[in-house]
C-alpha cells in the first residue's frame, strides 16, 4: 500500500480523493491544511469546476490530520505528498478544464450567441490515469514523465489556436 498525504484541502483534494479511490494500492493516509478546513475528511460542501459533483467524505480511521506541512514531511509512514491545490493560469485553465471534461468549450454558431458545450471524459481519463501513473512510478522506483515549460507553452498555443479556429471558423495551423 502506498500511503499518500494530501496538502491543500479544497476542490482539488476532493477530486484527487475520488481518483485515488480508483487506483489500486493507493491510500490517502494524511491530510494537511493550514486553515484547518476539511481536516475531518468531510468535503461535502466543496464544489469546483471539473469532474464529478458527488459529495466526498473520506473515512478518517487511520488517517492523520494536521495544519502543519512540516509534520507531513517528517511522517515516516508517508510514501508521497500530493500538493492538491490549483494554480490559476488563465489560459492554461481552459486547456486543463477541457482535458478533464469541464464544460468549458464555447461553441459559436452563426446567428446565435456563444454557448458552452459539455466535453465528457471517461472515468479512466484525467486524474485517475495521472495518479495511477504517479503511484506506479513510486512503486517501481522510476522517475515520472517530466513536463517542461516548453510542453506547457505548446499546450497553451494549442488552446489559443482552438479559440482562434472557433472564432474565425477557419483551420488554424500550430507550429
Amino acid at each position: 500500500m502506498l500511503n499518500i498525504g494530501l496538502v491543500g484541502l479544497g476542490f482539488m483534494a476532493a477530486t484527487h480523493i475520488r481518483a485515488y479511490r480508483q487506483v489500486e494500492g493507493a491510500h490517502v493516509a494524511a491530510l494537511c491544511n493550514p486553515s484547518g478546513r476539511h481536516l475531518d475528511g468531510d468535503f461535502t460542501n466543496v464544489a469546483g469546476n471539473v469532474g464529478a459533483t458527488d459529495p466526498v467524505v473520506l473515512e478518517m480511521v487511520g488517517v492523520k490530520a494536521t495544519r502543519h506541512f512540516a509534520e507531513l514531511l517528517a511522517d515516516p509512514d508517508l510514501h508521497a505528498i500530493d500538493m492538491s491545490y490549483t494554480v490559476n493560469f488563465e489560459r492554461a485553465t481552459a486547456d486543463y478544464d477541457i482535458a478533464r471534461g469541464k464544460e468549458a468549450l464555447k461553441l459559436s454558431e452563426e446567428g446565435q450567441p456563444p454557448r458552452v458545450v459539455a466535453v465528457p471524459a471517461e472515468p479512466s481519463d484525467g486524474y485517475v490515469g495521472e495518479l495511477r501513473h504517479f503511484v506506479e512510478c513510486i512503486r517501481n522506483g522510476k522517475a515520472p514523465s517530466v513536463v517542461t515549460a516548453a510542453d506547457g507553452l505548446a499546450s497553451i498555443e494549442i488552446c489559443e489556436a482552438e479559440e482562434r479556429s472557433v472564432n474565425t471558423r477557419q483551420i488554424v495551423t500550430v507550429h
